[in-house]
């Protein structure tokens, strides 16, 4: 019966577990960004400009991790940016 009570306790403490930050959508917007970049790369001819396509993706993944916890007030990591410094379009 404790049990019961101490479960249905915590029910409330784990509703807001899965609800979409400012953070969720702006890291949401630069992974959107970046899948388009990551889509560009494979058209390249040479196996260089895939890798330069590929590193730019990487980067701007980085930048939305970054700025997702910039949001929550965490600290960010010291990954690269975009080479634009500008949030995804």
């Amino acid at each position: 019966m404790r049990l019961l009570v101490l479960s249905l306790l915590a029910l409330p403490l784990l509703s807001g577990c899965h609800e979409k930050t400012q953070g969720d959508a702006v890291r949401q917007a630069y992974d959107n960004k970046a899948d388009q970049i990551d889509a560009q790369a494979e058209q390249q001819p040479t196996r260089t400009a895939k890798d330069i396509y590929h590193d730019q993706a990487d980067a701007y993944r980085e930048e939305g991790k970054d700025r997702e916890k910039g949001l929550e007030g965490k600290t960010p990591s010291s990954g690269p940016n975009p080479p634009t410094g500008q949030p995804p379009q």
